[in-house]
């Protein structure tokens, strides 16, 4: 069987599985948030580009087939289109065989397999656009063709990174690894016109970022500024910690090791180091992760951010490992993929069955920092809801058509996507615009008016916040309508805090 015909093969069984865990869980914390970014198409957002709300416009058929499986659908499309992306890189860098050990290394990664190859976020889309990138600079300085036409190959250069930014700000890197390899190894390229046009390319796709914020006071740098600070002196060594053993987990542990075996063992190998592949490798993969470790050092990153310096090295590794050992798939890569698994059938698993809380235990915060809960059990509250609403509008303790009442994004976008949307209930996020959100436009975008209006406020025991003291003087009365426990397997995992808002100002 040839090299393309098992990528075809590990194609369709990842697919495959990505799509049931796709369909099997409910929508994560920020992948609902993000879902609302496709209500309102913006030209940027609070926390993004647009790129992830365009993808989710364009999976569910411009919001026609909302349920999880199609929200979640562009990311498992990219994640199949990425590895045969990283495959055709690899194999025009090498061969065929390096080619398939690149995409079962892909396929290993947790950050590229499930982060952005199941879940909806914008390193989903980007991703597609960094591997194109990457491919079309692999034909620029290592053409497998004399006929290669580096205008066109520059124009869509530019094109696809000014893309990879347009999802996410982190997407600039793919410039940065190029002009490393360029001014380090590689300077004939700076007397093409055609560098400079593609650059300018970008600018030019890239610009509604620049245009929306000055329209918006800069608020997306002035929020992301504010959450990296380097003026203090002293080192978090705990912060860097986190970061490298996140990275680690995020990356799977034994992906990462064999991606830093491989990348080291080359750099060794004069045989393998002298066509100058590596060198452009590791400028396309190092500087991301060197810049976050260098930020990790003074302020929390999450190390998810990295994840495209180690998809990039993966490249480096399985071209390592195709010359260390000639034939069949390296023992470690093996381990790999399977561990992937395991871990993907076991999540799966355990947020829809664990018997109890990853969390706290504690009655005044159940539930608390268990990740497992963000996927797990939201739509239980629309028929509680449901009934709630009519027993109180029997017993005239509530007004006809209510809304949602909440103050942060989270748990906003949960209770607006699995309680308001099919209740057909408006749903208001009130509160400093750092923590509302996208929330902020949303508000204004549905035009609702609450003045007067009668609420509902459900609190989550897992993000339990003080509703008389973040609604002060925004309403008439307000009492407890219910108190809901929520179990999984037997369990008692969470609470939901429902109280009534009588007269909203």
């Amino acid at each position: 069987m040839t090299y393309s015909a098992h990528l075809k093969r590990l194609i369709g069984i990842s697919t495959l599985l990505r799509l049931i865990i796709a369909g099997g869980t409910l929508l994560g914390t920020d992948e609902v948030y993000y879902f609302f970014y496709a209500e309102h198409l913006q030209w940027n957002y609070f926390d993004h580009p647009p790129g992830v709300a365009i993808l989710i416009r364009l999976s569910t058929l411009n919001n026609l087939l909302t349920s999880e499986i199609f929200v979640r659908l562009g990311s498992v499309v990219c994640a199949a289109i990425n590895t045969w992306l990283i495959f055709k890189i690899t194999s025009r860098l090498h061969h065929e065989r390096a080619g398939w050990l690149a995409a079962l290394l892909y396929t290993a990664s947790l950050y590229a397999s499930i982060i952005c190859g199941i879940f909806i976020l914008p390193d989903s889309p980007q991703s597609v656009f960094w591997m194109l990138s990457l491919l079309l600079m692999q034909e620029i300085f290592f053409p497998t063709s004399p006929k290669v036409n580096f205008r066109n190959h520059f124009l869509l250069l530019g094109l696809c990174i000014g893309a990879a930014i347009m999802c996410k700000v982190h997407g600039v890197f793919l410039w940065g690894g190029a002009g490393l390899y360029i001014l380090l190894f590689d300077r004939k390229w700076l007397k093409n016109p055609w560098l400079y046009v593609s650059a300018i390319v970008t600018a030019i796709v890239i610009s509604p970022i620049l245009i929306w914020n000055i329209q918006n006071d800069f608020i997306t740098y002035r929020f992301h500024s504010e959450r990296i600070e380097m003026g203090n002196h002293r080192l978090r060594w705990d912060t860097i910690g986190t970061e490298i053993a996140g990275e680690i987990f995020y990356n799977n542990p034994l992906a990462v090791i064999c991606t830093w075996i491989g990348c080291i063992a080359w750099a060794r190998s004069r045989q393998l180091r002298s066509s100058g592949k590596l060198k452009w490798i590791l400028c396309m993969g190092l500087p991301i992760i060197v810049v976050l470790w260098v930020l990790s050092l003074k302020n929390p990153v999450l190390p998810h951010w990295s994840g495209p310096g180690y998809m990039t090295l993966l490249i480096a590794a399985a071209i390592w490992w195709s010359e260390k050992r000639k034939s069949g798939v390296p023992i470690l890569i093996r381990i790999a993929v399977i561990l992937v698994l395991v871990i993907s059938i076991g999540g799966l698993l355990a947020i829809n069955f664990y018997p109890g809380t990853l969390g706290s235990k504690k009655s005044e915060n159940l539930g608390s920092d268990d990740f497992t809960l963000d996927m797990y059990g939201w739509n239980a509250l629309k028929p509680t809801m449901d009934s709630l609403y009519h027993a109180d509008l029997n017993k005239h303790w509530i007004r006809e058509n209510p809304f949602l009442l909440t103050n942060k994004w989270f748990p906003a976008s949960h209770l607006d996507y699995y309680v308001a949307r099919p209740l057909n209930w408006h749903l208001v996020a009130t509160g400093p615009l750092d923590e509302i959100h996208h929330y902020d436009w949303l508000n204004k975008y549905r035009g609702y008016n609450p003045t007067g209006e009668d609420a509902y406020v459900i609190i989550p025991s897992n993000f339990k916040y003080d509703a008389l003291k973040s609604f002060n003087g925004h309403y008439q009365a307000m009492d407890t309508a219910m108190i809901m426990p929520q179990y999984r397997s037997g369990a008692h995992v969470r609470n939901f805090y429902i109280l009534r808002v009588h007269g909203y100002q």
